[in-house]
């Protein structure tokens, strides 16, 4: 006997039409006008995009200060290679003088 199992996408189809059938039966069975409800819908939608705007700015910030721990990171390793074979040129050189 098989057993039936829903996947994240039958989840996922569950969760956008039982959400959408939700907001339609509660704006049409509002006990409030029609004009406070659009009212009420414009300010969330202007609250949510403020809340987007918000993490978008956060994540633009967050980016930017790993960027610039990266490009520290990279310079400190840039330096020590440079510095390793500045020490191995120089190491060469002795050998090279001793040698001729």
């Amino acid at each position: 006997m098989e057993e039936e199992r829903f996947g994240w996408l039958e989840f996922g189809l569950g969760l956008v039409v039982g959400g959408t059938l939700g907001a339609v039966l509660g704006i049409l069975l509002a006990p409030q006008s029609g004009v406070t409800t659009r009212k009420e819908i414009a300010y969330s939608a202007s609250s949510l995009r403020d809340s987007a705007e918000e993490l978008i700015m956060q994540a633009r910030h967050n980016i930017e200060l790993a960027t610039s721990k990266v490009e520290g990171v990279l310079g400190l390793e840039e330096w020590s290679v440079k510095k390793k074979l500045d020490e191995i040129k120089e190491d060469l050189e002795k050998y090279n003088l001793s040698g001729g």
